[in-house]
């Protein structure tokens, strides 16, 4: 769905103008922050802590786009004038800040070949567009995680 600008305030308005006009340069000069091993406390899941039942594994971030199907978002490009650009905005501001975020959520059906990134699409792409070549990703504990190797 179309973004209405109009509808936010101008504040808003001017947050979101910031990140679109952001050059592949301007977005290279950003680093993720990821809330995991010595940054766990920084997470806000506990699913994430260290006794959880999810893993944290670093998987290399193109592979990781290729192998993802994100549905109806681009993974090439960060604002789209979609209604959930927003979510892009909040992440690249945390970021440009030093602020620490969740890693995404991941999983793989038995007979599916793509991964399904459970929950961070618009972080796992965030992350794409600024250049990152590895990103941590949470796996439950029944997941056979050799089936990532090709990822890693």
């Amino acid at each position: 769905m179309k973004i209405d600008l109009n509808e936010y305030e101008q504040d808003d308005q001017d947050r979101y103008n910031r990140i679109k006009e952001l050059t592949k340069d301007d977005l290279s000069r950003i680093s993720p922050k990821w809330a995991f091993g010595k940054n766990h406390l920084k997470c806000t899941d506990p699913k994430f802590f260290p006794d959880s039942d999810y893993v944290i594994i670093q998987l290399n971030l193109p592979k990781l786009i290729s192998s993802t199907n994100f549905i109806e978002l681009n993974p090439n490009k960060l604002i789209t004038d979609d209604i959930n650009d927003f979510r892009y905005v909040e992440i690249i501001e945390r970021w440009k800040i030093g602020l620490f975020i969740d890693p995404p959520i991941i999983s793989l059906a038995n007979n599916e070949e793509k991964i399904r990134i459970i929950d961070g699409r618009h972080r796992t792409i965030a992350a794409y567009l600024t250049g990152a070549e590895m990103i941590p990703v949470a796996v439950h504990k029944s997941f056979n995680i050799e089936r990532l190797e090709h990822l890693k």
